[in-house]
């Protein structure tokens, strides 16, 4: 078990039995961990953690919009997640907490922890190994950034609501796009995944309206749950041999798509994968698929005709509902599931095939 002394979480027993100061911070009975700010404290404009203080713990300055100004004594060792708000000047003490070009680092651990500034462009400095979760979150001014191939970790949340993003320069040693990451960057025109990218985040581009390229490497094994949703303005997308799962509502919403193709090893398809996809004319499945999942293609408005493949033995709740355009659908014998309403609203069907 974590020594909670050396913890940078807080429980809410710690919050309520600590020691607050004159400027409403509330501390560790020893003073030193800097647990959180009370009510109070977040009124301030300018606060000074004390002397002695080792560890400020997550989100320890949560809530406070008004605060302009921190002071960190050369005593703090470890920062936890979150710590600061976009626009808070950061006085440092420590030589190995630092603010470099609007950028709060962890020089110890080669670790990026806040952005603290409102710059248009950021080149993040080479050697910054990880990028804390919500480290860019709020950057509302923030139109494009270039990223070091030395970054091998981008924390959930880390650009959420980047809302002028426009591009990113991801580096070659991500491992995997955690959830949430690129969530409502809503200017975002462009994506290139690097080829060590195994895994894709739930949530991870949602909401990314303006995405109209996305390039997938082939080591990608896994897209999350609502990983693509409303990115309304990306037509096609090739989904590389690798991919074996496609989550729920993964591409729900994308009306701008209009086909694609499905991995060799992808089984299943998940609940409202495709949901929503107006403009989807043409999918390919797998020979490997075997179930489909409740509204997978409800509301595609615009597919005219589809062949399910021979493994599939489930075809969920209204699947295919509201294809209005649809007109053929041919059916394996194989399938001896087929949930309720899974044609409904399907007005120009003419032809269901069992084979």
């Amino acid at each position: 078990m974590k020594d909670i002394k050396h913890s940078t979480t807080a429980t809410d027993e710690e919050k309520e039995n600590g020691l607050m100061d004159d400027s409403g911070g509330i501390y560790s009975p020893d003073g030193k961990r800097l647990l959180q700010m009370s009510l109070f404290g977040r009124k301030s404009k300018s606060y000074t953690v004390k002397d002695g203080t080792e560890i400020i713990c997550d989100d320890a300055f949560m809530g406070c919009i008004s605060l302009k100004s921190i002071v960190l004594p050369r005593s703090v060792e470890l920062i936890g997640k979150a710590p600061f708000h976009i626009g808070t000047e950061i006085v440092s003490h420590s030589d190995r907490f630092v603010v470099k070009d609007g950028l709060f680092m962890d020089l110890e651990e080669k670790r990026l922890i806040r952005c603290v500034s409102n710059e248009k462009h950021i080149v993040v400095t080479d050697g910054i190994v990880s990028i804390d979760n919500n480290a860019f979150e709020g950057c509302r001014s923030l139109q494009s950034i270039i990223l070091p191939d030395s970054v091998t970790a981008i924390g959930e949340c880390g650009f959420v609501g980047c809302e002028s993003l426009q591009s990113i320069v991801l580096s070659q040693s991500l491992a995997s796009i955690e959830d949430w990451v690129f969530n409502g960057c809503k200017s975002l025109q462009s994506i290139v995944l690097p080829n060590s990218v195994t895994t894709i985040g739930d949530n991870a581009f949602e909401g990314c309206k303006s995405l109209q390229t996305i390039v997938l490497p082939n080591s990608l094994i896994s897209i999350g749950d609502i990983a693509f949703a409303r990115c309304e303005s990306v037509q096609n997308i090739i989904l590389p041999n690798s991919v074996t799962h496609i989550g729920d509502c993964a591409f729900s919403g994308c009306k701008s798509l209009q086909s694609i193709v499905l991995p060799e090893l992808v089984t299943s398809i998940g609940d409202r994968a495709f949901a929503g996809c107006e403009s989807l004319q043409t999918i390919v499945l797998p020979k490997s698929l075997t179930s489909i999942g409740d509204e997978a293609f409800f509301g595609c408005t615009s597919l005219q005709g589809i062949v399910i493949p021979d493994l599939v033995t489930s075809i969920g709740d209204s699947a295919f509902a509201d294809c209005k355009s649809l007109q053929t659908i041919v059916v394996p014998d194989s399938v001896i599931s087929i949930g309720y309403g899974v044609f409904t609203g399907c007005i120009s069907l003419q032809s269901y095939i069992t084979i």
